[in-house]
């Protein structure tokens, strides 16, 4: 479980897609790719984490659910498949 110590959050958003390498899924979303810190040090909200896992890319976003809302998740699976799932602060799913 090394790989996926964001499970641990309190809140949390996944989103699997099938295929794509991370870079490919976050364009598709139409996300710029950030590598590092910005100016202030700091990004305190709207991050979404893409990690290459065995046959896609997981997407996570903290404290979050967009990856659960159609409007968002519509380009995405063009040619392929996602799944989410979410919890939030007082663990509903």
């Amino acid at each position: 479980m090394s790989g996926y110590d964001w499970l641990d959050d309190d809140a949390f958003c996944a989103t699997f897609v099938r295929g794509l390498t991370p870079h490919e899924a976050l364009a598709r979303l139409g996300i710029d790719v950030f590598d590092g810190d910005d100016e202030e040090g700091e990004i305190d909200e709207g991050l979404i984490s893409a990690c290459w896992a065995e046959g896609g890319t997981i997407l996570s976003e903290w404290n979050g659910f967009a990856g659960t809302l159609d409007e968002v998740l519509r380009p995405l699976p063009a040619g392929t498949v996602t799944a989410s799932v979410f919890v939030n602060v007082n663990r509903v799913a």
